[in-house]
């Protein structure tokens, strides 16, 4: 028996949570190559987080908040948050505080 070595079952690979905070940069580094090669898929594209079903008193919310209209709105300002070439500058008079 070598000791210091494990192997997982197959379908205990399915329930290891590569993304958990436990894990330093090397040891998650080699834990998604050895998913890989067991599960013969990407952890990227596996371990996905789930979307859980949306309490229903907050759904009319979750469908403006994820509507196309509010994401353009969005997106608009922060791009001339970003890219507006005037300074932070205060537009109030001198004498307003």
């Amino acid at each position: 028996m070598n000791q210091g070595t494990y192997k997982l079952r197959t379908p205990y690979w399915k329930e290891l949570d590569l993304y958990h905070p436990r894990w330093n940069s090397k040891e998650l580094q080699v834990a998604e190559e050895r998913y890989m090669q067991f599960c013969n898929a990407s952890a990227l594209t596996s371990q996905l987080p789930k979307w859980t079903k949306i309490y229903p008193p907050l759904g009319g919310i979750a469908k403006i908040a994820t509507c196309k209209t509010v994401l353009q709105i969005v997106h608009a300002v922060v791009f001339y948050a970003v890219f507006s070439d005037k300074s932070n500058a205060s537009c109030a008079p001198d004498d307003v505080c």
